[in-house]
């Protein structure tokens, strides 16, 4: 990095000193050529003048030596950092691959993980979903950060009971509805009737939160880019009521 930097200041050092160089000797050019157009000059004049030019000819001659030589540092320096940079995005690339890998590793390794931790039985407690503040979230539609943390910290605490690796969980305000979207490896995820025995429960605890009407689970398979193979939707009119399954489909 150190090195690109000094090859592109001398780049534009050697251009700034070429540039200055052929710009002084054309305006020594052009002084001369007015000279020569003022009209008739003596014999003296003449000769002094022819003098001057041979003179101004000789060190054009130099500056063009000179120029050539600065040219040539220029394409060398050019090429050095070219060749630098070249070898700069070689390095970039073989980082990001190793970091690509170890990312891509790292996962592999975290769904294994996940999906040797036994599923855990929903606990009989529950989770008391009834001391979140429902009533206020749904009366409020602009309670995002309300929102916000209730889904976060729902989605923590269902984990254990499900035995995916992504357990999200979402509130829609208007339809007062609660979602719960899994996503895992399903030919690795061991306890399948557990789940659903939690599925049930946590239904059934829903039951007692204020102007919940609809509560959805869906589970999606990541090892088949996360298709949906098992959705069902649970309902019920009023918050007094005790939620009925209306809606069940399995990809088998």
């Amino acid at each position: 990095m150190f090195l690109s930097i000094i090859l592109k200041v001398a780049i534009v050092f050697l251009v700034l000193i070429i540039l200055m160089l052929n710009g002084y000797r054309f305006f020594i050019n052009l002084r001369i050529r007015k000279v020569e157009q003022q009209g008739v000059l003596s014999n003296q004049a003449k000769k002094k003048l022819q003098y001057i030019k041979e003179k101004e000819q000789s060190k054009h001659i130099q500056v063009f030596l000179v120029n050539g030589f600065l040219i040539g540092l220029v394409i060398l320096c050019v090429s050095m950092y070219s060749f630098q940079t070249e070898r700069n995005v070689e390095v970039l690339q073989a980082e990001s691959r190793r970091l690509n890998d170890e990312t891509y590793a790292l996962k592999k390794e975290q769904k294994q993980l996940v999906t040797k931790i036994p599923v855990e039985n929903y606990p009989k407690k529950g989770l008391n979903l009834v001391d979140y503040s429902w009533e206020q979230l749904f009366q409020d539609k602009k309670e995002n950060q309300l929102q916000s943390s209730i889904e976060n910290d729902l989605s923590e605490k269902l984990v254990p009971y499900f035995g995916y690796s992504t357990c999200i969980l979402s509130i829609n305000i208007p339809t007062k509805t609660l979602s719960l979207s899994l996503v895992g490896d399903l030919n690795q995820s061991s306890s399948k009737e557990i789940i659903e025995e939690n599925m049930k429960k946590f239904v059934a605890e829903a039951k007692d939160v204020p102007k919940l009407t609809q509560v959805h689970f869906q589970i999606n398979n990541s090892s088949e880019k996360n298709t949906t193979v098992y959705s069902c939707t649970y309902d019920r009119k009023d918050d007094k009521q005790s939620f009925k399954l209306v809606d069940e489909t399995t990809d088998k």
